[in-house]
C-alpha cells in the first residue's frame, strides 16, 4: 500500500465518521494517476455545513503533523491548503451541496475532466459528475 492510499483510507474513515459530510473526492493528477513527487493532493469535500471546517482547521492535524494551514478562495468554494511535516502539500477544498449542481459552470468542468475520483458519496452528487 502506498503512501497515498493509506492517507486515502485515514480520510474516508474520519469522512465516513462525519454525519455532515455527503462526499469527497480526489481531484487532480492523483485521481488522474499522473502525479508527480512534488503533486499537492486535491480533495474535495462536499459539507452541508463548511463553517466549522474553516472557523477550526484543526480537523487536518487528524491526518499528520502540520507544519503549516493557509486558507484560500476559489469562487464558491474555500480550501484550507496544508503542508505535514512528513512533505505531503493537500488541498481541502471545502463546498456546499450546490458545488455539485448540473449545470456546472466551465471552471468546475475543466476541474472534474481533469482527473475526480469518487472516494464516498452519500448523496451520489459527486458521482453522477463524472
Amino acid at each position: 500500500m502506498t503512501p497515498l492510499d493509506r492517507f486515502l483510507e485515514d480520510v474516508l474513515r474520519w469522512a465516513e465518521a462525519r454525519p455532515d459530510l455527503e462526499g469527497v473526492a480526489l481531484l487532480g493528477s492523483h485521481a488522474r494517476g499522473q502525479a508527480r513527487a512534488d503533486s499537492d493532493i486535491d480533495l474535495l469535500l462536499i459539507s452541508c455545513d463548511v463553517r466549522p471546517y474553516l472557523d477550526d482547521p484543526s480537523w487536518v492535524e487528524t491526518f499528520g503533523e502540520v507544519d503549516r494551514t493557509e486558507q484560500e478562495v476559489w469562487g464558491d468554494t474555500r480550501s484550507v491548503r496544508v503542508w505535514y511535516r512528513d512533505g505531503r502539500e493537500v488541498e481541502f477544498a471545502i463546498a456546499g451541496p450546490a458545488w455539485a449542481q448540473v449545470p456546472m459552470d466551465a471552471g468546475k468542468r475543466r476541474l472534474i475532466e481533469s482527473g475526480l475520483r469518487v472516494l464516498t458519496d452519500r448523496t451520489g452528487r459527486l458521482s453522477r459528475l463524472s
